[in-house]
């Protein structure tokens, strides 16, 4: 059985599975050219949408799930440790942004930690074939028939 692919990497996995520093993981982040993400507890936001280079409200929803940071709220994390924060990117839909909401109920701004940041699968993805990064490991085991064990099947880790 193989074990399902991710949709998030932690910052930590990062730097085993390209074999670099944290602090060249940080600078993509902090400088846009890697994008962090974090799991937004269920809350009340309101959807805005640009139009005329403004953006304006088109709707309020509750919202969970993952969702981008701005580059400017990863700064702040990366330099102080936390952060609050209150306006959110969508994954799924570009020009689109998520802000807690201001009216009933009103919400608390989230704080964030250098320990809540991930990165997206497909943006793992792109930035490692951008920059011709090859991963030290795989996310699936390796699988070698023909050893002894059970079932003929030995599960080496990478």
């Amino acid at each position: 059985m193989a074990f399902p692919q991710r949709k998030y990497y932690r910052l930590e996995t990062l730097e085993k599975r390209w074999g670099v520093e944290g602090d060249d993981i940080i600078y993509a982040i902090e400088n846009g050219l890697l994008r962090a993400c974090i799991w937004l507890p269920l809350c009340f936001v309101e959807k805005r949408c640009k139009e005329n280079g403004r953006f304006v409200v088109a709707d309020t929803k509750q919202l969970e799930g993952l969702v981008s940071l701005r580059s400017r709220d990863c700064r702040k994390v990366l330099s102080k440790g936390e952060s609050r924060v209150c306006c959110f990117g969508s994954l799924d839909e570009e020009g689109v942004q998520f802000t807690l909401s201001s009216d009933e109920p009103e919400q608390e701004p989230v704080v964030i930690s250098i320990h809540h940041l991930v990165v997206c699968y497909q943006d793992c993805r792109a930035f490692e074939e951008a920059h011709d990064l090859l991963p030290k490991e795989t996310d699936q085991p390796k699988i070698r028939r023909g050893l002894c064990c059970k079932n003929d099947i030995v599960l080496e880790s990478i």
